[in-house]
């Protein structure tokens, strides 16, 4: 649980670094899960600032958090168990997230997807909430970056550069979480300058947080001695380059408009949709205080008929006796 750390190059000596923060009885709460936890709060709390600059509610932000954030740690946990099957002898083993083993990447592609689907259940524009998420995402890659600090993992290879980490008398070794944590905070500053002054179309954001991370990634995780591979390949390292080349297409695209246009389409066509059936689908989805408020309107309406078929009725009458008469 503790571990020996220091950066002698600038003057740091080795200090004890404990992974549990403190305990409640027999329960341990690691500094790991208090930075995730921080990362999370600050991301969500600048994405709620921030909504209403990108066409989005507060609620928008939340729905998307309660569906996104359980999806997304289920497939940071699935990407890492994939690669290291030969690790675990059980599947109480590959859930038991607290042993340690999350791959941001299959976290981000798990939120992303989830985001996607609401936006299209909720008619939410989809390239919008991509684009404000982005910044969330950077605050908390930022900032959970420092837990591998904590847990002395995710570090690369032996640097003799001054700033290089010695972990329990070995090393130095590249601080490859400071390296990221220091290219996602860049990265969130200027994405924000971008997104101020520059921005012209929605998804523009989203596209340059890709390829932003992704080449940094690309580099860092060159460094790393602890890597998930498939046969030779290095998989985050191929996930990197495939996100910084699709960020740059989707970049190009979205600042042609080419993006948003698709996008319009894609919602014309389901607003269509959505009025042609409407009748079908609505009564299946009222809540029973609709229902009865339907009901009551169509009882009221069928008394006004009855009268009014009355009135006719009588005044019908009356002409046919004066007639007579």
């Amino acid at each position: 649980m503790e571990n020996m750390i220091g950066f002698e190059g600038i003057g740091i000596s080795p200090f004890l670094m404990d992974r549990v923060a403190f305990s409640i009885g027999n329960f341990d709460i690691y500094w790991y899960a208090i930075l995730i936890t921080i990362g999370l709060v600050l991301a969500v709390a600048f994405c709620l600032w921030q909504a209403p600059k990108f066409d989005l509610t507060a609620d928008n932000v939340i729905d998307v958090l309660l569906f996104g954030l359980p999806v997304a740690v289920i497939c940071a946990r699935a990407y890492y168990v994939l690669f290291k099957l030969d690790q675990y002898d059980s599947f109480a083993e590959m859930i038991n997230i607290r042993d340690g083993g999350l791959a941001i990447y299959g976290g981000v592609i798990g939120a992303f997807v989830t985001g996607f689907i609401y936006c299209r259940v909720k008619k939410v524009n989809v390239l919008a909430l991509f684009d404000l998420a982005s910044f969330g995402f950077l605050i908390g890659q930022a900032i959970g970056r420092w837990g591998n600090f904590v847990n002395a993992e995710a570090f690369g290879e032996a640097t003799d550069l001054p700033w290089g980490m010695s972990i329990n008398g070995y090393g130095p070794f590249h601080p490859t979480f400071l390296y990221e944590s220091l290219w996602n905070i860049i990265g969130f500053i200027l994405l924000l300058v971008f997104a101020k002054k520059w921005m012209t179309h929605h998804g523009e954001a989203f596209s340059l947080y890709f390829a932003w991370y992704g080449l940094g990634r690309f580099f860092i995780e060159g460094l790393r001695t602890d890597s998930l591979y498939l046969g030779t390949f290095r998989v985050s390292q191929f996930l990197a380059a495939l996100f910084f080349l699709l960020g740059i297409a989707f970049f190009v695209l979205s600042r042609l408009g080419f993006i948003v246009k698709l996008q319009d389409k894609l919602i014309d066509r389901s607003v269509r949709k959505s009025e042609k059936y409407k009748p079908v689908y609505t009564s299946l989805f009222d809540t029973p205080n609709q229902a009865l408020n339907e009901a009551d309107e169509t009882k009221q309406l069928d008394q006004s008929d009855l009268a009014e078929n009355k009135k006719d009725d009588i005044s019908e009458e009356m002409t046919e006796d004066e007639k007579n008469g």
